[in-house]
């Protein structure tokens, strides 16, 4: 919703330049720089939220990454490995033939 609220404030912005324009209220090399700033301010905006969702995929790549590194690791040890809690204090680790 947030990532929306520039681009929906731009079209407002946009389209009552336009209006004021039609109405003959604003100079032309004034609609047409004011024009321009906001379809620039637009293609930064786009190029921002397009980074924006590569971070994220990122992100949730290497949090998979992460997670299948981890069971990969459990179901090692748990064929290699049998840990025994002998108290608190104790644990004894016995290495399992393959």
């Amino acid at each position: 919703m947030a990532v929306f609220f520039p681009f929906e404030r731009l079209n407002s912005i946009e389209n009552k330049l336009s209006r004021l324009n039609a109405k003959g209220l604003v100079e032309p090399d004034t609609f047409a720089e004011a024009s321009k700033t906001i379809q620039e301010t637009r293609l930064q905006l786009e190029r921002a939220a397009a980074v924006r969702v590569e971070e994220g995929k990122a992100v949730a790549a290497t949090e998979q990454q992460e997670r299948s590194a981890t069971a990969a690791k459990d179901t090692f040890l748990s064929k290699h490995l049998k840990v025994e809690h002998i108290s608190d204090e104790v644990v004894v680790i016995i290495e399992l033939g393959s």
